[in-house]
């Protein structure tokens, strides 16, 4: 998700996106009003957020042991639909 507090508007977000070919989804927070709600200061953050809205994980900054993201929230996702 781009806050676009450093001035990116919606346009250079798009641009960058495909010039790296990232094939995943993006989000573009315009005025960081969620992640203010989140209270998000510090990048990158993870979070993963249930059905009900409830904030169920939160890791601020990088972690060596986070290298496959992908692991990591399938393996969080799993326990929070038990």
């Amino acid at each position: 998700v781009n806050t676009s507090q450093g001035g990116d508007s919606i346009e250079k977000v798009r641009a960058f996106v495909e010039a790296n070919n990232y094939t995943f989804p993006f989000g573009y927070d315009r005025g960081a009003i969620l992640s203010n709600e989140l209270e998000i200061k510090h990048y990158p953050t993870l979070i993963i957020i249930d059905k009900t809205g409830k904030m169920r994980f939160k890791h601020i900054g990088y972690s060596k042991s986070f290298e496959n993201y992908k692991l990591l929230l399938t393996k969080y996702i799993e326990q929070i639909n038990r």
